[in-house]
């Protein structure tokens, strides 16, 4: 008989403890994410019948930009998922690739969010000029800020992947900050489509 059983170790008490430490994390900002969106449907639903949620002479929100950084944090979302199915399946450095990949992705969307954001200034529409101009410049800036600091986490596995400390049987701090990331780019589809779409 020459079957492989594979090897599964028994998890870390650490390893525990860090998954339910991230799951709190991502639940505690889940509500705060909910009671920011609540608070703009809230708002925007609350406009006097016939009136319109833009005020008059304000710019249109332009969609371009935030529809392609929407491509590209749902593609930084599928780089993450690839790097951990590497780790599982015994190819450190391919997850090395795809973190930096996935960095770099993360960083081309806080640059499209950036520009978008000067480039609605630009056509006049202020961050304290109007309740429809505060929301659109809060809501995004609140998830961009989420953005960097899952950024910073995936910067700090970075060092360690290129010293090849994550293996199959040690990658609990990928698992959580992929959990985390996934829960950015949910969050990011469901303002896109409450503050763009509707």
């Amino acid at each position: 008989m020459n079957d492989v059983i594979p090897l599964r170790t028994r998890q870390r008490s650490s390893d525990r403890a860090a998954q339910i430490g991230m799951i709190v994390f991502v639940a505690g900002w889940t509500m705060m994410f909910g009671a920011v969106l609540s608070t703009y449907l809230l708002l925007r639903s609350g406009q006097p019948a016939g009136s319109s949620w833009q005020p008059p002479g304000l710019p249109t929100l332009e969609r371009a930009l935030p529809t392609l950084a929407t491509v590209v944090l749902a593609s930084s979302s599928a780089t993450l998922q690839l790097g951990l199915g590497a780790i599982r399946g015994a190819r450190p450095r391919a997850f090395t690739r795809y973190l930096v990949a996935t960095l770099g992705l993360a960083l081309a969307f806080l640059s499209l969010q950036t520009t978008s954001w000067l480039h609605m200034m630009r056509r006049g529409l202020a961050p304290t000029g109007s309740l429809y101009a505060t929301c659109f410049f809060g809501l995004t800036m609140f998830h961009a800020l989420h953005v960097g600091v899952g950024v910073i986490g995936l910067s700090s596995l970075l060092p360690r992947a290129l010293r090849g400390a994550f293996h199959v049987q040690a990658h609990t701090a990928v698992r959580s900050w992929t959990v985390y990331w996934h829960f950015v780019g949910v969050a990011w589809l469901v303002f896109f489509a409450a503050v763009f779409l509707w």
